[in-house]
């Protein structure tokens, strides 16, 4: 139904756009010359398909306000939840499952990975608020194309159910967070709690990325050549699986 998972990234050129939610925040994001890729594309069709569902069942509450709040955000990862479910579909576990079945995990994945999205967001707005705290180190890991000339905001070591919780002595991240990072987010989840997109276009953002853990730090050029290197031999899907992933979710996740 589905297939298998990941990426195919570049690196791209930074430009300042909006922050659209609570406390607008200017921000960077990257950009590709020229026409957007078949994956961007069809990933942004998919986001405006599941918005039209979810406005098309909200007068039933068949379809979660928070979800619908969260996928609308432009920093939401959609694209990464979409790579998430075609790893899934590679799993033994989760194959053979019944549209049912899957409608539901889907559901409360969306669920899950809505709720953190939306009470990071928030932390973020207040912290801004309260503390006049720069809220462009939220995008710093934007600048690290320039700063380290190997990171493309592919977002493959962010691809992880969970880590180490080993965060910087002085780090003003809840507790609960630093737990979930260890614990991971749910059952079914295949990257971190913490990993955001920007504009539906598969490139990564951290959003914890001043607070980041020590696994995190650890994975340098070295450990993302070989990651890179290992994706260009055994790429993990082809673009046509990533399509019809695109095209079945807003169905699957339609409660009519």
């Amino acid at each position: 139904m589905f297939g298998l998972p990941k990426r195919r990234f570049s690196t791209r050129t930074s430009g300042r756009q909006r922050f659209e939610g609570r406390g607008a925040i200017s921000s960077p994001c990257l950009r590709t010359p020229g026409p957007p890729d078949l994956m961007v594309t069809e990933t942004q069709k998919t986001r405006r398909a599941i918005l039209r569902a979810a406005t098309r069942n909200r007068s039933r509450n068949a379809y979660s306000p928070r979800i619908f709040r969260a996928i609308k955000h432009r920093f939401f990862p959609l694209g990464f939840f979409l790579r998430n479910i075609l790893a899934l579909r590679g799993e033994p576990r989760w194959q053979g499952l019944t549209p049912r079945l899957w409608r539901g995990h889907l559901h409360r994945m969306l669920e899950e990975r809505s709720r953190i999205f939306l009470e990071i967001q928030r932390w973020w707005a207040e912290k801004e608020r309260t503390e006049q705290a720069p809220v462009s180190a939220l995008f710093r890991s934007l600048d690290l194309p320039e700063q380290s000339g190997y990171c493309s905001h592919c977002g493959g070591c962010c691809e992880i159910a969970s880590g180490f919780p080993s965060f910087p002595r002085a780090t003003s991240l809840p507790l609960r967070w630093q737990q979930l990072f260890g614990a991971g987010l749910g059952e079914g989840h295949r990257f971190c709690a913490f990993l955001w997109e920007c504009d539906a276009s598969g490139q990564s953002v951290c959003a914890i990325h001043p607070w980041r853990p020590a696994p995190c730090r650890a994975f340098a050029e070295a450990e993302c050549a070989f990651l890179k290197n290992d994706l260009n031999k055994h790429p993990p899907y082809r673009p046509q699986e990533f399509s019809m992933a695109c095209q079945r979710l807003p169905r699957l996740i339609d409660r009519r």
